[in-house]
């Protein structure tokens, strides 16, 4: 976070600071570092993707990892490593968020920045493409992506068709053919959506919406006055979100 003298007063405006970020998922720091998981950091992070311990420290203030690892360099040595912090909301997306941590003078990685849900770990995945004096009210936005893979349209397509009598294929043929179509794409339409995975893009859409909009207003501040259409935009994801937390404690998935 930019636009803040030290420590000191970083502390000072994070109480405010929380009553402003918005609408936020319940998520954490993922177990495993799955194989799609490792895609999505190479996808878009083009980097590795490394557990990092979250050490408690006197500098450390939660929403200043900039100034948090600042100071850490300057009272410790060592330099700022920048990257990306993976969280997860388990069975539905990942968010990458930029976040810088301390490289200490062996080469150790440490997150001196706390989080409010305790974690002791996080998920980083480094980028030595940013410098250490980079300035961090230019960071760039999160990136997200869903857990839950598309339907594989085609294969259930084909069981359907497999477990068709003769009778009902003969039927589903003739339908087919007078919509020009072949049975495999007449079938494939006919092939329940996935109610959960679309939610989860209508919440990714909305969120990326909100923070992009929010980012515009801060242009760099600490503070900023919440408009008609700040509201409007952390309205439509508060709603999107609570929709999909519903879902997921209901068990998800389930197709229309």
């Amino acid at each position: 976070m930019a636009g803040v003298a030290g420590i000191d007063e970083a502390r000072v405006v994070e109480e405010g600071l929380a009553r402003q970020r918005g609408s936020t998922l319940a998520e954490t720091t993922p177990v495993v570092i799955s194989d799609p998981l490792l895609v999505f950091c190479r996808d878009e992070l083009y980097g590795e993707p490394t557990f990092v311990p979250v050490v408690e420290d006197p500098n450390g203030v939660h929403g200043f990892c900039n100034l948090s690892v600042a100071a850490k360099v300057k009272q410790d040595g060592g330099r700022p490593l920048h990257g990306w912090t993976i969280w997860e909301l388990p069975g539905a997306l990942w968010t990458a968020e930029f976040h810088v941590v301390w490289k200490s003078p062996d080469g150790k990685l440490v997150d001196v920045t706390p989080k409010p849900d305790g974690e002791t770990s996080i998920l980083f995945v480094p980028d030595d493409t940013y410098p250490d004096d980079f300035n961090f009210a230019a960071r760039p936005l999160n990136r997200r992506r869903r857990i839950r893979p598309d339907l594989d349209r085609a294969a259930l397509a084909a069981s359907m068709i497999s477990s068709l009598a003769e009778s009902q294929k003969a039927y589903e043929t003739g339908r087919a053919a007078k919509a020009g179509l072949s049975l495999q794409a007449w079938m494939e339409r006919k092939v329940p959506g996935d109610r959960l995975n679309d939610q989860i893009d209508v919440v990714i859409r909305a969120i990326g919406d909100l923070e992009e909009y929010r980012d515009d207003l801060t242009k760099g501040a600490n503070y900023f006055t919440p408009d008609r259409k700040f509201i409007a935009l952390n309205n439509e994801a508060a709603k999107a979100m609570e929709k999909l937390k519903t879902m997921l404690a209901q068990g998800g998935g389930n197709r229309e």
